[in-house]
C-alpha cells in the first residue's frame, strides 16, 4: 500500500512531515515508511528499493530519493515522544548472509 502527495514548496513538506510523523502510533513508526522524492524520480526505482533494500549496488540508483526517519521528526515536536525514543528499540535491520 502506497501513496504519492505533490507539493510546490520546501515549507509544504516540512509541515505536511510534521503533521503525518506526529499523529502516527507508536507501531505505525515501525511499520510504515516514507520517502521524499524529486519530480523526476520513477515511482518503480523507489518500489525497486523497498521490495530489495540493498542489492549491492547491481542495477540501481539511490539518487533523487531519500527515506524518512518519522521517529525522529516526531520526536523533534513532541518532547514526551522523544524521552520515549530514547528507549523504543528501532526497527531491526535485517542482514543477508
Amino acid at each position: 500500500m502506497g501513496g504519492i502527495q505533490s507539493f510546490q514548496k520546501a515549507s509544504e513538506v516540512d509541515d505536511y512531515l510534521n503533521t503525518l510523523c506526529i499523529s502516527m502510533s507508536l507501531l505505525a513508526h515501525r511499520q510504515f515508511r516514507v520517502f521524499i522524492a524529486d519530480d523526476d524520480t520513477d515511482q518503480n526505482k523507489i518500489d525497486h528499493y523497498i521490495l530489495m533494500e540493498d542489492n549491492y549496488g547491481l542495477d540501481i540508483e539511490r539518487k533523487g530519493f531519500k527515506e524518512v526517519n518519522t521517529l525522529e521528526i516526531a520526536a523533534s515536536c513532541d518532547e514526551r515522544l522523544a524521552a520515549r525514543s530514547k528507549i523504543i528499540r528501532p526497527r531491526t535491520q535485517v542482514v543477508r548472509a
